[in-house]
């Protein structure tokens, strides 16, 4: 039987339809796998800032060292636990002081230990104005030049109101002489500043 022209376009029509369909699925296939991709994309992001901020408001530190290295001692989490009011610690030692690393790993313990902790630190060397205003007012030795530096005999100062306590070099480093060797006493010469500014 004879297909009439009117009846081939409709079947014309119909097979190139038909043939548009799996072209059109697969379309609406990569949309909503682009969608599903996207939306996957976001909730990762969303949950990496969530996770980011919940550490950096819980802040824990473990230490794994055998001699337990980088834990304050009872009896400076116990000074740090009497505190009631916020003490602030002043250090004054210059970028290139080799002590300069370990003060900060230390006084970073105290300050996660006690929010009342406030470190400051100032660079005699870059900071001359305020270094010399903060010995005035503490009433510190004398800043005197050597080879255009400003020094100090105090390398950290803990206060609390107007109260204060100076730590010199040597209450930072102590020699052993039955070992022979230096030691640090930074812990201690700090708790021991805390406990005098109660």
């Amino acid at each position: 039987v004879p297909i009439s022209a009117p009846e081939r376009g409709i079947t014309g029509s119909v097979k190139a339809a038909a043939a548009l369909q799996p072209v059109a699925a697969r379309r609406g296939l990569g949309r909503q796998l682009g969608l599903w991709s996207a939306l996957g994309v976001l909730g990762a992001a969303v949950i990496a800032v969530c996770a980011n901020l919940l550490v950096a408001r819980h802040y824990t530190r473990w230490d794994v060292t055998r001699a337990q290295l980088y834990t304050l001692s009872p009896a400076s989490l116990e000074t740090l636990g009497g505190l009631s009011e916020d003490v602030e610690i002043l250090v004054f030692l210059a970028q290139a002081d080799p002590e300069l690393a370990s003060v900060k790993r230390l006084l970073e313990q105290y300050a996660a230990a006690s929010p009342l902790v406030q470190i400051r630190y100032i660079d005699p060397d870059r900071e001359r104005g305020e270094f010399l205003a903060l010995q005035n007012r503490y009433r510190l030795t004398q800043g005197r030049a050597e080879q255009g530096q400003l020094v100090s005999d105090a390398a950290l100062v803990v206060t609390q109101g107007e109260a204060r306590w100076v730590i010199n070099g040597q209450d930072i480093l102590g020699y052993d002489e039955q070992r022979g060797t230096v030691q640090p006493r930074l812990e201690q010469a700090v708790t021991e500043g805390l406990r005098q500014v109660l």
